[in-house]
């Protein structure tokens, strides 16, 4: 099986695991975790005109939950009801198909929230993002393993290795419920600092 079939089998997995949450109960569960992603990646929800690429929102994407955002784009490619909803009355552009397709526009932030271990190739994605966007704002799980949904395992020195110093350890905490209960890497990386 090739690394395109894999991904696209794990995508249907994903799809199966998201798809029979009611739409009120997820834009609820989906809203807390957001408003954890956006505490520790210091995400001020009125983005002041900045032009974000959101990749891999599933079904709620997190810039529903900021406003007075510029032109912005969402890369996902399990496109569902659930988000067609919100971005039919959005000025939202949505790219329907894997990010390693995409030619990046050029935005001020790049979000990636609990995504790359569903890519094909998050080296490529990391690149594509920092060649669009001085600022990435990441949150994704670290040691996790790997299974039918997951095609990468991470490590905190990957996350090191790509964003610097600016890479934070966060422990697994089973305390805060509807949060990631497994070990996180997470940041704002800045090109012009460093």
């Amino acid at each position: 099986m090739t690394l395109k079939q894999k991904w696209a089998k794990a995508q249907k997995g994903e799809r199966k695991t998201n798809e029979p949450v009611d739409f009120h109960d997820g834009e609820e569960r989906f809203g807390h975790a957001y408003g954890l992603y956006f505490k520790y990646t210091k995400v001020n929800q009125n983005l002041k005109g900045k032009r974000i690429i959101e990749i891999g929102c599933s079904n709620y994407p997190a810039l529903h939950y900021c406003h007075n955002y510029g032109t912005s784009y969402i890369i996902e490619p399990l496109v569902s009801t659930h988000l067609l909803k919100y971005l039919q009355h959005s000025s939202i552009a949505l790219y329907p198909c894997a990010a390693e397709d995409v030619n990046f526009p050029v935005v001020d932030e790049v979000w990636l929230f609990n995504v790359l271990q569903h890519t094909m190739n998050p080296d490529l994605i990391i690149a594509k993002s920092k060649a669009a966007a001085d600022i990435i704002r990441f949150f994704e799980p670290i040691e996790y393993g790997t299974d039918g949904m997951h095609l990468h395992d991470f490590t905190m020195e990957y996350f090191t290795k790509h964003f610097g110093k600016c890479a934070t350890y966060y422990p697994a905490n089973q305390e805060i419920e509807r949060f990631h209960a497994h070990q996180s890497a997470y940041g704002i990386y800045n090109h012009e600092i460093l």
